[in-house]
C-alpha cells in the first residue's frame, strides 16, 4: 500500500535519498582547486607578463571562467611533461 501524505513514510524516504547523496559526495576525493593565472606564472617561475604574452603560442592549458583564465594543476603538469626538453 503506498504511503499516505500524512504518515511520514514519504519524508523518511526523501531524507534517506538526501543522506545517501551526501555520503557519496564525502567518499569521493575533492578535486584540486583551479590555479589562477598568477599562480601558474609562479609555478612556472616566470613573470606573469611573459606568460601572458605567450600562453596561446605555447599552448598552456588555460580555459576561461567568465573573463578569468584558470588552469587545472594536473593538466599543467601533463603539458609540462609533454613540452619537456632534453
Amino acid at each position: 500500500m503506498p504511503p499516505r501524505p500524512g504518515d511520514g513514510a514519504g519524508r523518511h524516504q526523501r531524507l534517506s535519498r538526501t543522506t545517501n547523496r551526501w555520503e557519496n559526495c564525502l567518499t569521493h576525493a575533492a578535486p584540486e582547486p583551479l590555479l589562477t593565472f598568477e599562480e601558474v606564472a609562479t609555478y612556472l617561475r616566470m613573470p606573469a607578463s611573459r606568460l601572458y604574452d605567450r600562453w596561446r603560442e605555447w599552448g598552456v592549458p588555460f580555459f576561461k571562467i567568465g573573463q578569468q583564465l584558470r588552469c587545472d594543476l594536473d593538466d599543467l603538469r601533463a603539458w609540462l611533461v609533454q613540452h619537456r626538453t632534453a
